[in-house]
């Protein structure tokens, strides 16, 4: 019997489930690229970057290049979510200033704090 996929719309472009779910990956995925300086305070969290970023995730992080001395490390949900607040706080604030703009501060959603939000970061 033929896999039956669910047909949506977004965006208005029809999409089916396995395309869907590429998307999510890209906008989402765990673990999560974050930069950091090479050799830095953050050097030793989370798994190096083998083989270069995908194309993807260079756009959704609106990341193309990097100077010599930054570095990708992907960090799980898990280990960010076990991690210190003011380790995680200081890895959010610092990618901004590596150059990831797309980076958003606590205070930038105060929609979002009874959701908890400030606890994530």
């Amino acid at each position: 019997m033929p896999l039956v996929t669910r047909r949506r719309t977004v965006l208005g472009i029809d999409v089916n489930d396995e395309l869907f779910a590429r998307w999510s990956s890209w906008f989402a995925p765990d673990p999560q690229p974050f930069l950091i300086f090479r050799g830095g305070p953050f050097a030793q969290v989370g798994s190096p970057l083998v083989g270069g970023l995908k194309m993807e995730l260079r756009g959704t992080f609106e990341v193309y290049s990097l100077a010599e001395h930054i570095e990708w490390r992907f960090i799980s949900a898990t280990e960010f979510a076990n991690s210190s607040r003011p380790l995680r706080a200081q890895l959010v604030r610092s990618q901004f200033v590596l150059g990831r703009s797309r980076t958003e501060s606590v205070r930038a959603w105060p929609s979002l704090l009874e959701l908890g939000i400030r606890d994530q970061a």
